[in-house]
């Protein structure tokens, strides 16, 4: 049952891909045609936002889902596998699931967005369809909290923060020299996180699991553009990627706070005070 739901989490990765890549494509195509105002919408700056962070979004996702997989298949062809490897391959499929359901719908629904009402006409396009499949895919093989808790679960038995921090240092090195020492402080920055986190108590930790499940999602997703790039660069070929990982890093990684930080304003306990009444 365990090797049924790592694979189909896999499937359902790929899947959300898809879904997100097709809804990037509708928007995109309709936005270069719709005119408004005396011109096609794509020459609007917020238009172009949206387009450029679901594709930059959409690089990272399939980087480091390319990059599990390829490790996944190595892992399968060897005759007697390391356990941690394993091990790792859970936190990597887990974070994988649960990045890429949650953005397939929100980048399904900015793909909506650009559309305006035709967006939401079934005859139209196949947004509206695709925005109910996705949400399929969003809560099959584990919802969003089901996979947290698994996360959580996973670091206070097998300790696999710290197989999945030594992974990301490894794949660090690999990078160019320009990307090294920034993502190293990204990484010293979650290590610091992680340490406040793991001296929280069980019921604190079962909240802010969600931001640490999702800075391991875009320090992994980042590093694993970061090694598409660096290829890149390295064969003379466009620098799209470089372009998107700039993008995402700016709006996931700089100057975000620490959990330390975020839990001196928010607690979970203050949500018992609000939800308690009608």
């Amino acid at each position: 049952m365990e090797n049924v739901l790592h694979i189909s989490r896999i499937f359902n990765t790929f899947t959300c891909l898809g879904m997100g890549k097709r809804a990037f494509q509708i928007a995109s195509t309709y936005a270069e045609h719709r005119k408004a105002f005396g011109q096609r919408i794509i020459q609007y700056p917020l238009v172009q936002e949206t387009l450029a962070q679901m594709k930059s979004e959409q690089l990272a996702l399939a980087a480091f889902i390319i990059k599990t997989t390829s490790l996944q298949d190595k892992f399968d062809t060897e005759i007697n596998p390391n356990n941690n490897k394993k091990l790792l391959l859970r936190i990597l499929v887990n974070l994988n699931k649960y990045i890429s359901s949650l953005w397939s719908v929100e980048h399904i629904h900015r793909a909506i967005d650009v559309l305006g009402g035709n967006g939401a006409i079934e005859s139209f396009s196949p947004l509206p369809r695709l925005l109910r499949d996705s949400i399929v895919c969003e809560n099959w093989e584990g919802t969003h909290n089901t996979l947290r808790m698994q996360i959580l679960r996973d670091i206070e038995r097998y300790k696999i923060d710290s197989l999945f921090i030594s992974y990301l240092e490894k794949e660090i090195e690999k990078l160019s020299k320009g990307y090294q020492k920034s993502f190293m402080d990204y990484l010293l920055v979650l290590k610091e996180e992680l340490s406040w986190f793991k001296s929280q108590t069980p019921y604190d930790k079962s909240f802010f699991i969600k931001e640490i499940t999702n800075h391991f999602c875009f320090l992994g997703m980042a590093i694993s553009l970061g090694l598409e790039a660096t290829h890149q660069r390295e064969s003379g070929q466009a620098g799209l990627k470089e372009k998107a990982l700039d993008f995402f890093t700016n709006k996931y990684l700089k100057n975000r706070d620490k959990l330390k930080e975020i839990g001196d304003h928010i607690r979970p306990e203050d949500f018992q005070e609000i939800t308690k009444e009608n």
